[in-house]
């Protein structure tokens, strides 16, 4: 398992969006020591949280969003194709399966590739960031 300092040396940019799990006061500092924005939301036991970049951390939850609508197909959920090669395959065509059906139902074929639906109007629309 990976410590998160270790994350760090590995991170390039100007913020790091991070979920509950990565906020203790000594991740902060080591961020705030680098020179990059904390974007992360105040775990409930935090007598006062922090204040927190909304626009940012939006872009989190579409990441979570998308990777939730991909382990929708099954195959990928599992991990059903055994070589790097056939699963990055699988993984590009189920995403172009969700470019082209952005904001529309999928068809009757598709429903039955990933098993059970949910309305895909309620899938936020990235371009309007």
């Amino acid at each position: 398992m990976i410590a998160a300092p270790e994350l760090l040396d590995h991170a390039h940019g100007d913020a790091f969006v991070a979920d509950t799990g990565y906020d203790s006061n000594e991740f902060r500092a080591e961020l705030k020591t680098r020179g990059i924005k904390a974007v992360i939301h105040s775990k409930p036991e935090r007598k006062r949280a922090l204040p927190l970049d909304r626009k940012l951390y939006r872009i989190r939850y579409l990441v979570e969003v998308c990777f939730h609508e991909l382990k929708r197909f099954r195959a990928i959920g599992t991990r059903y194709d055994k070589t790097k090669t056939s699963f990055l395959a699988l993984l590009q065509v189920a995403c172009i399966c969700l470019w082209l059906n952005q904001g529309h139902p999928p068809s009757a074929g598709m429903k039955a590739a990933h098993g059970a639906y949910r309305a895909w109007s309620s899938i936020p629309d990235l371009s309007k960031i």
